[in-house]
């Protein structure tokens, strides 16, 4: 059967991403798979909810296409259990059915969708729905990294203040830690000047550090701002 085509895999994703179709209409299944694969993207198509499932979580991928009409277990089914499992809580899902009430769609999103399309499909909408929800994707795990990054550093500054203050020292000495360096990505000069002072100084102020250190990364932002003092 022509099907089992879609579920070949390869260790690496493309640069594109990797986008499950969960429909139990075989011409569905191969206009999706045609589209997307000639814009770059990794397919595998599932011929219904059980299977669909079980290969998300199995493997989730980077966003997944959910009919909802199918037989054993419904779009709003599958979706549901998706977003009850933590490895594919995140990943987003686009509802593609012929069904178009208004009632048909707000299930769909209580359900978990991220966006919903009707059926007959039309190409390049289908595209440039599944391209900005990749992107919006994509945005939020680097947004988790960076939060996860600051939140590593915000425990090392915390961490040299108090040593800092036990040994009679004052907190961190106006000194930047490495990891501040590390968190932005930059220098810790770099981090005194531009739009990472700003970030910088905000983060800073939520850890408790020195005078010396609050009054060193002002000045830089008091410089960005063409000698305009920086309200506290």
């Amino acid at each position: 059967m022509k099907l089992f085509r879609f579920q070949k895999r390869t260790e690496e994703k493309p640069a594109a991403g990797e986008i499950v179709i969960i429909d139990d209409t075989p011409e569905n299944l191969h206009l999706l798979n045609d589209i997307l694969s000639e814009r770059g993207y990794k397919v595998r198509a599932l011929p219904n909810g059980r299977m669909g499932l079980a290969a998300c979580q199995a493997s989730p991928p980077d966003l997944i296409l959910l009919d909802i009409t199918m037989p054993g277990m419904d779009g709003y089914e599958v979706a549901r259990c998706l977003k009850e499992e933590v490895v594919t809580r995140e990943v987003p899902i686009i509802f593609i059915s012929a069904m178009s009430q208004t009632e048909d769609k707000v299930r769909a999103f209580r359900a978990g969708g991220v966006d919903y399309v009707t059926k007959p499909i039309q190409v390049e909408e289908v595209m440039a729905r599944v391209e900005t929800h990749l992107s919006i994707s994509r945005m939020r795990e680097q947004l988790n990294q960076a939060n996860q990054k600051l939140l590593t550093w915000a425990v090392e500054l915390s961490q040299a203040g108090q040593k800092g203050r036990s040994s009679g020292g004052g907190g961190t000495g106006g000194a930047i830690p490495k990891g501040l360096a590390e968190c932005f990505g930059k220098p810790a000069e770099a981090l005194l000047a531009g739009d990472q002072a700003e970030a910088t100084l905000t983060v800073l102020a939520a850890t408790s550090p020195s005078d010396e250190t609050l009054a060193r990364l002002t000045e830089g932002l008091e410089q960005r701002f063409d000698g305009h003092p920086v309200a506290s």
